[in-house]
């Protein structure tokens, strides 16, 4: 064979190398791009880079190609394995997966939030409700600076609207309301006793507690009817006397006017020792039924809001009479 078809057969075999190197770098090119798209959608990592990769990938396997015509084989094959590995170490991405031991911390930091989640309770606006160390619940009341206790076992029992406890079971039974009692705030001394009973003074008004007349609750409903029994007698025995605010004890301007009032029978008005001191129970004077009085001063003491009377005919002094059996003259 002659020299010139010789050229011409090298020219040939030259040019199907080059076309074939071509086409693997496509090849490559194209898989690399795809498993770095790929690796990086995995991770959510998808950014700018991309495209600078893509633009960087192009510009490397182009300027081998064009460099094809005046480089040897080996040459050429050489540097396009050295050009897509340069690419790949670049662009290899490792995504950031979570240990076990972030994956437990973030578990127990759940697990503690729902742990000490306050509890909820079925009130209104007009009070704060928190829980003491013992269980028992600290009602705070709004309008004024005062408080009441409520036994812990009453959890899930009560309903409080506008400063009024009620049984839960009664409160949505629909037939009766539940109220075991209300406290009040005042501007004014009410005298008029049972129901309301002056506890003292909070925040400069004067802090009453309440008690329905009547029962209210279906009694027909066992479960129901005992609840509310359980916690009306509390009401009086544990809860009333929780109630935190400045004692009563202040003498009347203007005094008040009035007469006993217990239905025909006798009645005790008792020493200033037992009622102020909390010393031994003693009677001052034994009194009757529809005898003038009039009332210099009030205290709270023993459950009981006391008037310190005179009899207001004669001037006799009868003691600490209970505000129950006492009716007041309107001003």
């Amino acid at each position: 064979m002659g020299k010139f078809n010789k050229k011409i057969l090298s020219f040939v075999a030259v040019g199907a190398f080059s076309s074939l190197l071509i086409s693997c770098s496509e090849t490559l090119q194209t898989s690399e791009k795809e498993t770095v798209q790929n690796t990086l959608s995995q991770t959510g990592a998808v950014s700018d880079n991309t495209a600078n990769l893509s633009e960087n990938t192009t510009s490397g396997v182009a300027t081998v190609i064009t460099e094809i015509p005046e480089t040897s084989a080996d040459t050429v094959q050489t540097t396009i394995r050295s050009e897509i590995t340069t690419i790949t170490d670049q662009t290899t991405i490792t995504p950031t997966v979570p240990n076990e031991t972030q994956a437990t911390e973030a578990t127990t930091v759940t697990e503690k939030q729902n742990e000490n989640n306050a509890p909820s309770f079925d009130i209104d606006d007009s009070v704060i409700v928190t829980v003491n160390q013992d269980g028992s619940f600290h009602v705070k009341f709004q309008e004024a600076d005062c408080s009441i206790t409520l036994p812990a076992h009453w959890a899930d029992k009560f309903v409080i609207r506008n400063n009024t406890v009620y049984a839960k079971k009664a409160f949505y039974n629909g037939f009766d309301d539940g109220k075991l009692f209300s406290v009040y705030f005042s501007d004014e001394l009410i005298s008029s006793g049972y129901p309301f009973k002056c506890r003292g003074k909070a925040s400069g008004k004067y802090c009453y507690i309440s008690y329905p007349t009547d029962c209210r609750v279906d009694m027909t409903n066992k479960e129901e009817a005992d609840e509310y029994n359980m916690m009306s007698k509390e009401s009086f025995d544990f809860v009333h006397d929780s109630l935190a605010c400045e004692p009563l004890d202040e003498r009347l301007d203007p005094v008040l006017y009035g007469e006993i009032s217990s239905g025909g029978r006798e009645i005790e008005g008792y020493t200033t020792s037992y009622v102020c001191d909390n010393e031994e129970k003693s009677v001052q004077w034994i009194c009757e039924d529809t005898w003038h009085i009039t009332a210099h001063r009030v205290v709270y003491s023993h459950g009981v809001q006391w008037y310190e009377c005179w009899d207001t005919d004669d001037g006799d002094y009868y003691g600490w009479i209970d505000g129950n059996f006492l009716v007041f003259y309107l001003k």
